[in-house]
């Protein structure tokens, strides 16, 4: 009878994920504002055949992947919250199974696999995540794709198809967020160590990899150079650049209006457009940059840091809010500190760990270059949950010897 017990557990796992999700969305469902009325007017635009657009009639200020799944649901079951609430709860089912997938990749005991599956399932910051409309219920499944895919690269081989569903896996995380650029090195690194170096086998898994980014990036810088001229992955890469480099920036987020280019920030969109004026901000902060490095390198060595600050509680919370997140930051900093220590001391192939590190230190260091909201980090943060559940078995000799 244990094999079937044994085959519950992951569909047991997804279902406790997606049901926890749903859930903390009742209880902790947040007013939409900012970023969550964007995407759900995009996701509504989309859901209709219109061309994407968002609350302010801005065509590639916001990233498209996060509003592009929630499309379908909303053609489906109509646009609402509810409607949204509960694509993020199926989202997070399908994290809770790539994580398996991913610990069977690695040669994980089963036990480490499971017990990340269900450190995901209770981890706080994603169930305040799920509660609202925001693109990191989308990236976090995709980053474990990408994670998994250029794993199996870098152990089996580099095979075109491997490392064209590599680039696609890329190519989706940047349309959810281009803070996903960084994801490109996992199957590059994958691919080098797979390769050795050989220039033949080199080139044609960067073809395809390239190959796999183009089909699925090539749609939509089309659709931005038919909206609105240029065709750009995202018009904001200038504005976020600004607000993470200028005079008044302080590692976190700062509004447009409380920068030295707020008082006339409406009047350069008006006149120049949102591709323009995101261009002419992303001029003044090089120019900022250029003009204070020292300063500029200790604002993005601060952002580097803060990226991995727990998220404490802030005045104004709500009481269950701030309650929750006093309770995730301590789960945040236990699983940050053993997963490290995994990263460095569970017996992973070596191939694996280094583009494991690869991932996670390019996600890492892309967020230097603007500024840290505290959910950034967590599409990253399965790949800690696996490596800090590898070390917690580790003490437990069935944990050593049941492969996953």
């Amino acid at each position: 009878m244990a094999a079937p017990r044994a085959g519950l557990i992951a569909p047991g796992l997804i279902g406790l994920t997606v049901a926890l999700r749903l859930a903390a969305a009742m209880a902790l469902a947040q007013p939409m504002v900012s970023d969550a009325q964007a995407y759900f007017a995009m996701a509504a635009h989309a859901a209709r055949l219109q061309p994407l657009a968002d609350n302010f009639g801005q065509h590639a200020f916001y990233s498209p992947g996060y509003p592009l799944a929630l499309a379908p649901f909303f053609a489906l079951f109509g646009a609402s919250l509810s409607v949204a609430l509960a694509v993020n709860a199926l989202l997070a089912g399908l994290a809770a199974g790539l994580i398996l997938a991913l610990a069977r990749a690695l040669d994980l005991p089963r036990a480490a696999g499971g017990l990340a599956a269900l450190i995901h399932a209770l981890w706080l910051p994603a169930l305040l995540n799920g509660a609202v409309l925001a693109r990191e219920n989308l990236s976090t499944p995709l980053m474990l794709l990408v994670a998994l895919l250029a794993v199996r690269i870098a152990r089996h081989g580099p095979a075109p198809r491997r490392l064209a569903m590599a680039g696609l896996a890329c190519g989706l995380a940047l349309l959810a967020g281009t803070s996903a650029l960084g994801l490109i090195a996992g199957p590059a690194v994958a691919l080098l160590l797979a390769t050795r170096g050989a220039l033949a086998p080199l080139l044609r898994g960067g073809l395809a990899l390239a190959l796999g980014l183009a089909v699925v990036l090539g749609p939509w810088l089309a659709a931005n150079h038919a909206a609105t001229g240029t065709a750009t992955l995202s018009s904001s890469a200038g504005f976020n650049l600004y607000l993470g480099n200028n005079p008044r920036a302080t590692g976190r987020f700062v509004s447009i209006s409380d920068t030295p280019a707020g008082p006339e920030w409406h009047a350069l969109l008006a006149r120049e457009g949102e591709v323009g004026a995101g261009a002419e901000l992303g001029r003044r902060a090089k120019a900022w940059i250029a003009a204070e490095p020292g300063t500029a390198m200790a604002l993005a060595a601060r952002k580097l840091a803060m990226f991995w600050a727990p998220n404490l509680p802030k005045p104004g919370d709500p009481a269950k809010i701030a309650l929750v997140k006093a309770a995730g930051a301590a789960q945040f900093l236990l699983v940050l500190a053993l997963g490290l220590a995994g990263l460095m001391l569970v017996p992973l192939r070596q191939p694996a760990r280094l583009t494991i590190a690869a991932l996670l230190g390019a996600f890492w260091a892309t967020h230097a270059a603007t500024y840290i909201i505290d959910r950034y980090r967590e599409p990253a943060m399965p790949l800690l949950m696996l490596l800090a559940a590898a070390v917690v078995v580790r003490f437990f000799p069935k944990g050593q010897t049941d492969a996953a």
